[in-house]
């Protein structure tokens, strides 16, 4: 019985120490005990269990049984073997571990629906823009620092710039015009002033306007300037469109020459050219804008501006005009009068066909004479032009110029009688003709002593322009020069009478009447 307790103890305590895991042992592990072990929750084998009380056998080592198949308990041993110690299985093989994902960042709360905005407001058309800008510069004005007026005035600039044709445009052109006399620039709120009569000849602020303008010339402009300045103020012709009036007011702005108005109408003439860069009259401008420098000496941007009507044009008037203003740069401003020569000869040679050249010739010829001191030369370019331009101003000027050498520097003054007799037979029946003519009977009586020459030409000027204004005043002086000096009363009386018949109205008749009575008696 104790064998048999033995055998049940070791069978329990076989059981206690199988491993837990369900997974098969590993191949190369030891062999182990042949016993089989009772799986849970069956019941032990027979051989197990507890037998009836009885003395066992007494058997053999050599008598040993055969071995009974592994599902039969084996004889317990008559001493409990040493309990083998099994290796611990090896683990299997196992994947590598995914990294544990890091924690979930917390959901952000669920943002509040934001209200629905209300709709757009439409955008405000040009003309309510147009007039909504000009409330706001007007109001603006009326309470402006005077740290704000530049700035306001570049507002009222773009304004213009954008809406010049709009129906108010007027009233921005006349609150310019009370910026800039506010900031103390009267000049440019007179150009202003002026502007508005051109630009917005039917504004109803024509008489505020011109009644300004009158204030402000008196006050900086002086009343030397005031006729002149009144009389642009009168306006534009009638039939011209806006370009056409716009240059028309720079036109005469130049023509004025006052240094004052200098820099306000180097902004007018940029916004023109600006404005209509492609306009019939933006030629004529940029010749009047380098003028305008030219007048105030500013004497390389003059001659940038006319090479650049040159380039552009290359022939015709203005290319004429152009060429000749660069010359007299060089001959009257800069006193270079070799390159002044350069520039009139280019003047000649590539705009022969215009008045320009005629010019040209005579300013050379004056060069030549009073600068180069070559009056010889200037003698010859002088007969040219009266060749070359018969009954031309340049011609007529040329035969003045002719006569003032032969005067003054070859003191041969039968020379310069001549010239200024040819110059009356070439514009015959004009007032330069009498001018020529009185000319030469000074020389005669001063220079030549000629009485009778002297006579002679006071006679030829009611002759060749009996309707000119000095030709009455020559009769009085020729019958004088008869009567006095050549004591001829004869030809004295002839003359005499001539004046009374011809110029009944002329204030010394009732001289030449006395004088007549005088050399009947």
């Amino acid at each position: 019985m104790n064998h048999l307790l033995s055998a049940a103890l070791i069978a329990v305590l076989l059981t206690a120490a199988a491993p837990a895991s369900s997974q098969p042992e590993d191949e190369d592990s030891p062999v182990q005990a042949t016993t089989s072990q009772a799986k849970p929750g069956q019941p032990a084998p027979a051989s197990e269990q507890a037998q009836p009380a009885q003395a066992a056998p007494s058997l053999k080592p050599a008598e040993a049984p055969a071995a009974k198949p592994a599902e039969q308990a084996a004889p317990a041993p008559a001493q409990e073997p040493a309990k083998a110690v099994e290796p611990a299985p090896k683990p299997a093989a196992q994947e590598p571990k995914a990294p544990a994902p890091e924690k979930a960042p917390e959901a952000a709360p669920a943002p509040k629906k934001a209200p629905t905005p209300p709709p757009a407001p439409p955008m405000p058309s040009a003309e309510q823009r147009e007039k909504a800008e000009l409330a706001f510069l007007q109001s603006t004005f009326q309470t402006a620092a005077p740290d704000i007026l530049p700035s306001l005035a570049e507002q009222v600039h773009a304004y213009l710039w954008e809406f010049h044709e709009s129906a108010d445009a007027d009233q921005a052109q006349y609150l310019d015009a009370q910026i800039n006399e506010k900031q103390g620039d009267l000049a440019a709120s007179a150009v202003d002033l002026l502007k508005l009569l051109y630009e917005y000849p039917q504004t109803e602020l024509k008489m505020n306007a011109k009644k300004r303008l009158a204030e402000i010339v008196d006050k900086k402009l002086g009343k030397r300037l005031k006729p002149a300045i009144m009389e642009i103020a009168k306006g534009p012709a009638e039939g011209l469109d806006r370009p056409q009036r716009f240059a028309a007011l720079l036109r005469a702005l130049v023509n004025l020459k006052e240094p004052a108005f200098y820099q306000p109408l180097i902004v007018e003439f940029r916004e023109f050219l600006r404005r209509y860069p492609n306009n019939p009259a933006a030629g004529e401008v940029s010749y009047l804008r380098g003028q305008l420098h030219f007048q105030n000496g500013n004497y390389p941007m003059a001659i940038l501006i006319n090479e650049k009507i040159l380039a552009v044009q290359k022939e015709g008037p203005l290319a004429a005009k152009a060429q000749t203003s660069i010359a007299d740069i060089y001959a009257t401003a800069m006193k270079d009068y070799n390159k002044a020569v350069e520039a009139y000869q280019l003047v000649t040679k590539k705009f022969a066909a215009y008045p320009e050249a005629g010019d040209a010739y005579v300013k050379m010829a004056r060069i030549f004479d009073e600068n180069l001191k070559q009056p010889d030369l200037a003698l010859e370019t002088l007969d040219k032009i009266v060749a070359n331009y018969p009954n031309s101003d340049a011609a007529y000027k040329a035969y003045l110029e002719t006569a003032r050498i032969q005067k003054e520097k070859n003191n041969d003054f039968g020379k310069a009688v001549a010239a200024l007799q040819g110059a009356s037979k070439m514009f015959m029946g004009e007032e330069r003709a009498a001018v020529a003519l009185k000319q030469a009977a000074a020389i005669a009586a001063d220079n030549l002593k000629d009485d009778t020459l002297q006579a002679q030409s006071l006679q030829e000027i009611a002759a060749n322009c009996p309707q000119c204004k000095a030709a009455p005043a020559a009769l009085w002086d020729a019958g004088q020069v008869y009567e006095k000096k050549l004591q001829n009363p004869a030809q004295a009386l002839k003359v005499y009478q001539q004046l009374v018949t011809a110029y009944p109205t002329y204030a010394g008749v009732k001289d030449a009447n006395k004088r007549i009575k005088a050399l009947n008696k």
